[in-house]
């Protein structure tokens, strides 16, 4: 149980602490890992349109101790798009043991030299749709139940975290390529509100208003 508060308050932390969408998968992932001592882990996340799974390399936790005899970059486990498809269908954390994982994985996977023997998968979830899918991978052959539990609790609150997040870096990008565009404008443009005062204004607006757009 103690293990249990550990993790919780670590993730959340993580979570809750991230200045951006890429570092909250980062930091999520590698707090999951180190707090139950499991192997490695890896992200799937939705692409800009939400609509298909892409693989996301966070590479700040230890992967570099996973190899696997095959052509594919030792850093993405087989049959990740598989697992990940399977924990967004059923939009709740699951677990693969040994029997379930061997069928998904095509070559040997061995991390500090110790085998690889089964997943978990959990969903990052916004208001019914799933925008990431973490998948944390474990030599153990038996999983506690109330481990997985904390996990899918989990999944709700940072998958809150995570779309604000994506809303804000959204958002900044669009604010920067319509300055840009803006500033394109050799006649002066501004954006007053309700009281005359200049919000934004273009670099001919500004220079006219002793602004600095």
């Amino acid at each position: 149980m103690k293990d249990l508060y550990k993790l919780i308050a670590n993730v959340l932390l993580a979570g809750a602490s991230a200045q951006g969408p890429q570092e909250l998968l980062a930091d999520v992932t590698e707090s999951v890992t180190t707090t139950m001592d499991w192997l490695c882990g890896q992200v799937f996340a939705r692409d800009e349109q939400l609509d298909r799974l892409i693989y996301v390399p966070v590479g700040r936790f230890r992967m570099d101790d996973v190899q696997v005899t095959s052509t594919e970059p030792k850093h993405r486990l087989l049959n990740g798009e598989e697992i990940a498809a399977r924990a967004g269908k059923e939009q709740k954390s699951i677990w693969l043991g040994p029997d379930e994982f061997a069928k998904l994985v095509s070559a040997p996977v061995l991390a500090k030299d110790t085998p690889v023997r089964s997943v978990v998968a959990m969903p990052l979830k916004h208001k019914g749709s799933v925008l990431a899918v973490f998948e944390f991978f474990m030599s153990a052959e038996k999983f506690s139940p109330e481990v997985l539990a904390a996990l899918d609790s989990l999944s709700t609150s940072l998958g809150a975290i995570y779309y604000r997040q994506i809303a804000v870096l959204t958002a900044s990008e669009h604010h920067v390529e319509t300055q840009i565009l803006l500033d394109l404008i050799t006649a002066r443009v501004w954006h007053k509100d309700t009281h005359n005062r200049i919000l934004r204004a273009n670099k001919a607006g500004g220079r006219n208003a002793q602004y600095d757009a």
